[in-house]
């Protein structure tokens, strides 16, 4: 029906409510014939903290295949570190079962991935690594930037005309894909 890569993306609200009605159906069943062993409680509860667990590892996927984080707000990922710190903290500390523990534990490294990956998608190290790669074949002048030394713009990542840091790097992903274009025939929409 709607399984796969398009899971999420139904055509309509129809299929959608159909789904949700069949899962409620199912869940509820079971919940009635079997809800009282302490194995499917158990096993439920795993599953609703595996799914927790595994909410940001979108994002972390999204951000691989775009190799950049552009849009993703630093907000949110602070926010979702602290959280999920205390959170495994105080399972830890109450001595919680082994499933809290656990997707605590799988929460913060998908969270450290995603740090990981605003670092290493970022503007400033990019251009650090356009630096290493021109310095290493001439000398530490820095061309990218008509100048030898970096000023503080260009360390906060070029953001001097008072644009967040996700529009500063829409706006220079834009100007990157013009000048490798310049060539090429664009049609006009209008």
């Amino acid at each position: 029906m709607y399984w796969g890569a398009h899971f999420w993306n139904w055509p309509t609200i129809g299929p959608y409510y159909l789904f949700l009605a069949v899962f409620t159906l199912v869940v509820g069943l079971s919940l009635l014939i079997i809800g009282n062993t302490s194995f499917y409680v158990a096993l439920l509860g795993l599953a609703a903290l595996g799914i927790e667990a595994t909410v940001p590892l979108p994002q972390a996927i999204q951000n691989y295949r775009t190799k950049s984080t552009a849009g993703f707000s630093p907000a949110i990922l602070l926010m979702w570190v602290v959280g999920d710190s205390f959170k495994t903290y105080y399972y830890i500390s109450t001595h919680a079962k082994y499933q809290f523990v656990g997707c605590g534990i799988i929460q913060l490294c998908i969270d450290c991935v995603i740090i990981t990956q605003t670092v290493i998608y970022s503007k400033f190290w990019r251009d650090a690594r356009k630096r290493k790669l021109s310095s290493s074949s001439s000398g530490l002048s820095f061309p990218e930037y008509g100048h030898d030394r970096l000023s503080s713009t260009h360390l906060v990542g070029g953001n001097a005309q008072g644009r967040s840091s996700s529009e500063a790097l829409l706006a220079r992903d834009q100007d990157n894909d013009e000048d490798e274009d310049e060539d090429e025939v664009r049609p006009s929409y209008r």
